[in-house]
């Protein structure tokens, strides 16, 4: 995801926009300006906004599995007290780490990284990880199982609805 360059503020069409192209980004537009009753050139328009915003972006969701990466690891990871964008720097050029973000908690850093093999694994682990200048304390963890992988936020709004019995 590219870093948003512009705030601004999202219409109802903007966000029924994104909300139809999270579940179908291949729909042609004019498909897309039916279901908004917008004209065509209105729906290129604002995708051509948004994506120059950086508000949405296209991509390519690939199983890792099915390109031969056979282990996910979970990277949980501390800097040195003042040095959190040096590590989180590091991170940003490691080849294997797919997502890599700031949090609170425990832990300043959590990562998510693809390797084909336990070799490679242990080759970013002491050549590439504990290299990085700043990185003070990290933890692995193995993906056992991947349940689920979701990057839409609004095509399915009602799922934390939760139901109360009567």
């Amino acid at each position: 995801m590219i870093p948003v360059r512009h705030i601004e503020r999202l219409d109802p069409i903007d966000i029924s926009l994104i909300r139809e192209l999270e579940t179908d980004a291949r729909q042609p537009y004019s498909r897309l300006a039916a279901k908004l009753s917008v004209s065509r050139p209105t729906i290129q328009s604002r995708i051509e906004r948004l994506l120059d915003n950086g508000i949405i972006s296209i991509v390519c969701l690939a199983s890792y599995i099915a390109l031969g990466y056979t282990m996910g690891v979970i990277l949980a990871i501390n800097s040195q007290p003042s040095r959190l964008k040096e590590v989180a720097d590091g991170l940003r050029y490691c080849k294997p780490v797919c997502y890599a973000m700031l949090c609170t908690g425990r832990f300043d850093i959590m990562a998510w990284a693809g390797f084909r093999d336990n070799k490679e694994l242990a080759s970013f682990l002491s050549d590439d990880l504990r290299t990085i200048p700043g990185l003070a304390h990290f933890e692995t963890m193995l993906t056992l199982k991947l349940v689920k992988v979701s990057i839409t936020l609004l095509a399915d709004e009602g799922r934390f609805a939760v139901a109360h019995p009567a």
